[in-house]
């Protein structure tokens, strides 16, 4: 698969369209534009590309980028507070059917654990961010700073793929 291969042209076209998601809602469709001009095998890019196309980046798409398109900022990628809760709730159990009393001591659990949060929130409390994650903002912001100052389609192409394949998500 071209998306496994590190040394595929195809792999790195591919990674570059996670990039997508951290220029301005408004720019997508150019962006998307110039990955499509760059396309290293356009048979198998095709069907990608209109996928994503009629999916997100079209006027009219199920998920037009301003649902999913931003520029970098020290706010969370992710608001899918229920697929978090859900990981973490599954998490806690050792079989498929566990004992009631051991669902129910973790929803307890759970629920102290939650107003804890809710309580420190309310007073101002914020943790603040690891090392490594506000390094990891900084550099996506310096990257995206110097893509906005010097635009062209060659830096836009590079941006692309240095935040695409940094940010290209997870194997499941």
């Amino acid at each position: 698969m071209a998306y496994n291969d590190k040394n595929n042209d195809l792999q790195i076209w591919l990674k570059s369209f996670f990039g997508l998601s951290f220029i301005a809602p408004d720019d997508v469709e150019d962006a998307f534009v110039e990955l499509i001009s760059v396309c290293p095998n356009i048979s198998v890019g095709r069907l990608f590309s209109d996928y994503v196309l009629e999916t997100y980046i079209e006027p009219g798409c199920l998920f037009p980028p301003i649902l999913w398109a931003e520029t970098p900022s020290s706010n969370p990628r992710t608001t899918n507070g229920a697929e978090s809760f859900h990981s973490t709730y599954n998490a806690q159990f050792n079989s498929a059917h566990p004992p009631i009393f051991v669902v129910i001591t973790t929803l307890m659990e759970t629920q102290a654990e939650t107003v804890t949060k809710l309580l420190t929130i309310s007073k101002g409390i914020i943790k603040p961010k690891s090392k490594e994650e506000s390094r990891k903002i900084e550099n996506l912001e310096n990257e995206h700073k110097h893509y906005v100052n010097n635009k062209t389609p060659e830096n836009l192409l590079k941006y692309l793929a240095i935040v695409g394949n940094r940010y290209r998500g997870f194997k499941i």
